[in-house]
């Protein structure tokens, strides 16, 4: 045993046995992130992120048989240079130094600590213990230090998700470097990190003054084998994979019977629609003409933005005398008078995420100015001035829904429709609306009912096609979340293992948009590599369901006031009441005392006071919501003397 242990450890042949561990350290990384990708770990598992050395999520075996390598080649490598420093007191303190320099200097946050560490120990302490080789250290170290720098700027460009603080602020602030040659410097860096381990062996044969070939024993030999088989079998897996990924884009655009070409998904946004570019930037400058106009008003909380709240009388009529002056608002309800045309969008491979999409803000910005309209009208009893008010809206809302751009154009429509229902409360419970247009409300929300479930399966369709279009850029390179990076798929054939793991990324996000609805994909949002534009599916399922929630209590609701108009009394329940979307039960009727909890404004530093809550006689048909909280509703205040 203790033969073998000496065997195991170089204990008679120090200078192999440090060339044995520096070859060993040198190929770790390598070889475990390989066997991590390949047993199924993922780089943006936060155990990998904080050192999936101390917290390996898989294979705990692998585990122990890495930690133990490490253990037996620090013990071989310390072992060579205990004989060399402790033959000069001098030469040992010296080491002492270095290392206690180095620890120091990482611990004070110096830029890449541990990277100096490693050359300092590497390349200045051989140079003290073995000074009669000094040409062939200082050639040495020069090609570790240059392999360094071109492998760190190399991963700075790569690594999007993980940017080296100080690389990045030094190449990209104080040098200036946005763009650089990826190959270039990653074959010239691997290539200096060969040059750099050769003449390791070369400074350890001589040191021992034995032949350079000897340096290559079996423990080498089996370690670049271990290399040469990952190497080969990760390879296979790749190519599989990848197979596998394009065959899975084929199939989804045989489900969606439409390609991810960036031409169909521009022709899927305009629609048939005539594009006008003028329209755009004049709704964009009229926009900020109307928020100029009441910049000063708003300064004291934003009230222009949030008409669901409670407001003094002074407040109300204050903001109406300023609403009613704003000719940049009736200019701009000119405009959205009727069906908006398209924007002069183009979406381009490996770009579609760089598309902006502005028209969203200054849509749901006048929707929220057109419930303000709403709430004035029907104080005044203007049932024709509420209408078109409402007309305008659903001009709008029909921009984003008809055929949406991407799935935050829709959610800015669900926001959007929220304001709109809450004008038709307000109409409501204001009792002037007539019954024909309460019949056309109707039929309107019904039909907008029927159409969810093909927005929701619009909305995956441009999900997906976003999705493979982000897999592009990053491979191809592109536009990836706002920022351009470089291709990286030349560079495939230099690690397999990564190239397997991104065909398997993107294989396995893109198999599960093949389905109808958000409510029906796995939630793989922290399981996969690209989690940042991966929509959470129970989240969205949730909001298309709150849409139908809201489409259905207020049919019901409009159902209400009209029996109420037939018999001459609300109904104490309802015969057929609405199914929820979130449970496929009944919803709730409830008539008599309502709480409401609209924000109250109150002025001062706090502006509104979110917690209010009144009792008020009323009705409201609620759902259970995504929470199971009755949260989701309509309601019909009544008023007083002529509502009961």
């Amino acid at each position: 045993m203790k033969d073998f242990l000496k065997k195991l450890c170089y204990y008679d042949h120090p200078a192999e046995g440090a060339f044995a561990a520096e070859t060993f350290l040198l190929l770790l990384p390598g070889i475990a992130l390989a066997l991590y990708l390949l047993c199924g770990g993922s780089l943006f598992d936060r155990k990998f992120v904080f050192g999936f050395f101390l917290s390996w999520p898989v294979l705990p075996s692998i585990r122990l048989i890495i930690e133990l390598a490490v253990l037996l080649t620090l013990t071989a490598w310390f072992s060579f240079y205990r004989r060399e420093v402790m033959q000069n007191k001098k030469t040992a303190l010296f080491l002492c130094a270095v290392i206690l320099i180095a620890v120091l200097y990482g611990y004070c946050g110096g830029p890449l600590p541990w990277l100096a560490i490693f050359l300092i120990l590497l390349t200045l302490t051989p140079l003290v213990l073995i000074y009669r080789e000094w040409k062939v250290i200082l050639l040495r170290g020069a090609c570790l230090i240059g392999a360094a720098v071109c492998l760190a700027i190399s991963c700075d460009y790569v690594l999007i998700f993980f940017r080296w603080v100080y690389i990045d602020r030094f190449l990209h602030g104080d040098i200036g470097l946005e763009r650089v040659n990826l190959e270039l410097l990653t074959f010239s860096g691997m290539i200096l990190l060969l040059g750099g381990y050769l003449l390791s062996g070369l400074m350890y044969a001589r040191a021992a003054k034995i032949p350079f070939r000897n340096m290559f024993g079996l423990g080498i030999r089996i370690m670049w084998g271990l290399v040469a088989a990952i190497y080969l079998v990760s390879l296979g897996m790749a190519f599989v994979t990848s197979a596998k990924a394009d065959h899975a884009v084929k199939e989804l655009e045989e489900h969606f019977a439409k390609s991810f070409s960036a031409s169909d998904v521009t022709a899927f946004y305009r629609n048939g629609r005539k594009v006008d570019a003028d329209f755009w930037k004049k709704v964009e400058a009229v926009s900020d003409a109307v928020e100029k106009n009441w910049k000063d008003f708003d300064s004291r909380g934003p009230i222009s933005s949030s008409p669901e709240c409670i407001y003094p009388p002074e407040v109300l009529k204050e903001f109406e005398i300023l609403m009613s002056n704003s000719a940049s608002l009736r200019e701009l309800e000119t405009l959205f008078d009727g069906p908006l045309p398209a924007r002069k969008i183009t979406y381009e491979t490996r770009y579609m995420g760089a598309v902006l999409l502005p028209e969203l803000n200054w849509i749901r910005e006048f929707c929220r100015w057109e419930l303000w309209r709403i709430r004035f009208a029907a104080e005044r009893k203007d049932l024709p001035g509420a209408i078109d008010a409402l007309k305008r809206m659903e001009f709008a809302l029909d921009y984003l829904v008809n055929k949406p751009s991407s799935l935050i154009a829709t959610l800015v429509m669900m926001g959007c429709e929220r304001y709109r229902m809450q004008g038709m409360e307000v109409l409501l419970s204001s009792g002037i609306v007539t019954e024909p247009v309460l019949k056309q409300w109707q039929s309107g929300l019904e039909r907008a009912d029927r159409k969810i479930p093909q927005l929701n399966f619009d909305c995956l369709y441009l999900e997906a096609a976003m999705m493979e279009d982000t897999c592009q850029s990053i491979a191809h390179g592109g536009d990836f979340f706002g920022a351009r990076n470089p291709s990286i798929y030349k560079l495939r054939w230099l690690y397999p293992p990564m190239w397997y793991y991104c065909a398997k990324d993107r294989y396995n996000l893109l198999r599960h948009f093949q389905v109808r609805k958000f409510g029906e994909m796995p939630d793989v949002k922290h399981k996969y590599g690209l989690p940042a534009d991966y929509p959470v599916s129970d989240q969205t399922q949730q909001k298309f369901d709150r849409l139908s929630a809201m489409y259905r209590t207020m049919r019901a609701l409009i159902g209400v006031e009209l029996e109420k108009r037939r018999t001459g009394k609300y109904p104490d329940t309802l015969a057929n009441p609405p199914v929820d979307p979130f449970t496929g039960k009944p919803m709730l009727y409830r008539k008599g005392r309502i709480t409401v909890n609209d924000p109250v404004w109150i002025g001062g530093r706090k502006k509104f006071d979110n917690k209010a809550v009144r009792q008020v006689n009323g009705i409201e048909i609620i759902s259970a919501g995504p929470n199971r909280k009755n949260e989701v509703g309509a309601r019909l205040i009544f008023k007083k003397g002529d509502r009961d």
